[in-house]
């Protein structure tokens, strides 16, 4: 029988990792910063749920997180700031060469991505690309009906794509009439969001203000941290850690507020995704 023991508990705060805490989360963040402090969490996370390699989790983690040399106090140099700059563009793009090459690096790194993308360059070394239209192997055929996405292994990215490409690339028949075509969008973004969910309000600073008092940056790293070296940081511990001299029940506001709130915003991309979309109002917002 499994043990219902995740690790041994720690209850002392002179048993705290080295690196705790870390000075961000004292920090009042901007909305660029706050989108970058949860981005590089959740990419740490994907990669080790992924790959299973703990002591490169480990090691990622003092890299981007305890060592973070991507952001600095205005957030405009984070790993992500390209992501940052290509969100205030206009939503309906064409898509970028940028795009374009990204999705091929990615598709590269599959079985079927690699077969075509050979595929296409064989033909276009014989400069007879256009027989791909008119007599196309089966394969190739094939793919037509298909969409990029099968031919990519998201979930064994570090980065989800839809944090790097401007946004989902779309192909239209603008021969089409405007109505056509305002019907088809409307009935293939109805699907889209099925999947990834209802686009939400715009996060802003109350938001951050409720992020910073529940300290979800610290649970997470602390659970993190925890789960990568067979570690478990009480509650009540960091309960003592998050409101020092608390009047109301601080283990209860733990279980109750903080640890709900950290598992929804952490627990796959899709919450980063749902509202880091364009259209900001505010500096210090994001959709």
């Amino acid at each position: 029988m499994k043990s219902k023991m995740r690790g041994k508990l720690i209850k002392r705060v002179e048993l705290l990792p080295d690196w705790f805490p870390l000075p961000v989360y004292n920090d009042s963040l901007t909305a660029p910063q706050w989108h970058h402090e949860l981005a590089m969490r959740l990419a740490v996370q994907t990669a080790h749920r992924n790959t299973g390699d703990t002591q490169k989790a480990i090691s990622t983690f003092r890299s981007l997180i305890v060592n973070s040399q991507y952001r600095d106090k205005n957030g405009h140099n984070g790993l992500l700031s390209g992501k940052k700059n290509l969100k205030q563009a206009w939503p309906v793009q064409e898509l970028s060469a940028f795009d374009a090459a990204y999705l091929s690096a990615l598709m590269s790194r599959s079985k079927l991505g690699n077969e075509l993308l050979i595929g296409a360059r064989r033909f276009n070394r014989l400069k007879r690309t256009h027989e791909l239209l008119i007599s196309a192997p089966p394969l190739m055929a094939a793919a037509r009906r298909r969409s990029f996405a099968n031919c990519i292994k998201d979930r064994t990215e570090r980065i989800h794509f839809s944090e790097v490409l401007h946004g989902v690339p779309l192909t239209i028949d603008i021969t089409q009439d405007g109505e056509t075509l305002k019907l088809a969008f409307q009935i293939w973004l109805a699907g889209t969001r099925a999947i990834v969910g209802q686009a939400k309000h715009p996060i802003g600073d109350k938001d951050f203000s409720e992020w910073k008092e529940y300290g979800i940056l610290q649970v997470f790293d602390l659970d993190f941290w925890g789960r990568l070296n067979g570690l478990r940081y009480s509650n009540s511990l960091l309960a003592r850690i998050l409101w020092p001299g608390a009047e109301v029940d601080a283990e209860e506001r733990l279980r109750k507020v903080a640890r709900k709130r950290t598992r929804e915003i952490f627990q796959d991309w899709k919450f980063v995704m749902r509202h880091s979309g364009a259209n900001s109002n505010s500096a210090n917002s994001w959709k």
